[in-house]
């Protein structure tokens, strides 16, 4: 919007000819400049320098107590302080793992007292699980028997296979071994991996990402598969780095994921409000 100045022009009482001439006078219009087009900026998807916190430090949440005191936890094994260190940054993940719960991606890992179990080690089999309910939300129901897509051995839990089977159905996975056809439940489940299924729940299943640049200390072979999830996972904020070596961060591609970083990669991925009970 251009503001017009306005200027008063005062009459003198004493002389009529200087009212007659001020009433036949128009002040002179500002020129108005047309306001140039806005160039349309072609969509990419961003790849920001993530907000990393400094080694040493705590990252924060707030708190504000209830007016009947703080409640009860939802998980006898997960405290309100609960957190972890990773690259010298702490993380407090209890809102992470209570987000996951309010939103029905997660039911425990057990029911008598209700545990999360937030430093196990997740495996593919447990990955697949939130990967379909952070897809297609916590009323998901993997595909019922019968189940025959993978030839792994299932006994160590039965449960597990129509979650393998769902992620073959949903285009998540192409197992792990191809001859024959496996899925390798039992497996655990590294930070590489967590980048690629992160990226696929948040993008889709045909997502691919951009090529690397070599973002990672450790990570310098550009043309290793998981390079390139591992930096565009970094750069969503999905997984933080896990150090640093000189002036570059470092991903630590192999590290073992565990519950809790699970619940943190979903809760950014799907956006999911933290909030306490």
């Amino acid at each position: 919007m251009q503001l017009i100045r306005m200027e008063l022009y005062l009459i003198p009482i004493r002389s009529i000819a200087a009212a007659h001439l001020h009433q036949h006078f128009r002040p002179p219009q500002p020129i108005r400049r047309p306001i140039p087009p806005q160039r349309a900026t072609p969509r990419r998807i961003p790849r920001p320098q993530p907000n990393t916190p400094t080694p040493n430090s705590t990252v924060a949440r707030t708190f504000t107590p209830t007016a009947t005191g703080t409640p009860l936890l939802t998980f006898s094994d997960v405290p309100y302080d609960y957190s972890t260190t990773l690259g010298g940054v702490t993380y407090l993940l209890h809102d992470y793992i209570q987000a996951l719960y309010d939103a029905g991606y997660t039911a425990g890992c057990l029911t008598d007292p209700l545990r999360y179990c937030p430093d196990n080690t997740m495996t593919r089999a447990e990955s697949s699980v939130f990967m379909l309910r952070g897809q297609y939300g916590s009323s998901y129901a993997a595909p019922p028997a019968p189940l025959d897509r993978f030839g792994d051995d299932w006994s160590p839990g039965p449960w597990a296979e129509k979650w393998a089977e769902g992620m073959w159905n949903a285009g998540l996975t192409a197992g792990c071994w191809t001859d024959p056809l496996l899925y390798c439940p039992w497996d655990q489940f590294p930070r590489v991996q967590a980048a690629v299924f992160g990226l696929k729940m948040k993008y889709g299943n045909s997502y691919v990402p951009f090529p690397a640049t070599g973002v990672f200390a450790e990570m310098t072979d550009t043309s290793f598969w998981g390079t390139k999830w591992a930096e565009q996972a970094y750069a969503d904020g999905l997984l933080p780095a896990c150090g640093t070596s000189g002036e570059q961060p470092l991903f630590c591609p192999n590290d073992l994921v565990t519950r809790a970083w699970g619940a943190y990669m979903i809760v950014k991925v799907k956006n999911l409000p933290l909030s306490r009970p």
